[in-house]
């Protein structure tokens, strides 16, 4: 079980990887390529987060919505 400053710190880390010009411009599985950058990091946790985001719409496939980047630039998401 990941604590929740480790699941808000994920979460962050996955919006700002999917507004990342390297990674719009992947050749390969995208999916792998988040995998790859968050190897520091726990792949269930990853996996968990990245199923929330989808869930609560921040993220659709692996492009970033509008919401995401609002929760992003949010007080709560904290990258100003």
């Amino acid at each position: 079980m990941i604590s929740r400053d480790e699941f808000k710190e994920i979460c962050i880390e996955i919006l700002k990887l999917l507004l990342d010009e390297r990674f719009s411009n992947t050749r390969h599985v995208k999916e792998d390529f988040i995998y790859k950058e968050l190897s520091h990091r726990d792949a269930k946790a990853v996996r968990f987060c990245l199923g929330y985001l989808r869930e609560k719409g921040y993220v659709s496939g692996f492009d970033i919505t509008a919401g995401g980047i609002d929760f992003l630039f949010s007080e709560e998401g904290g990258w100003k």
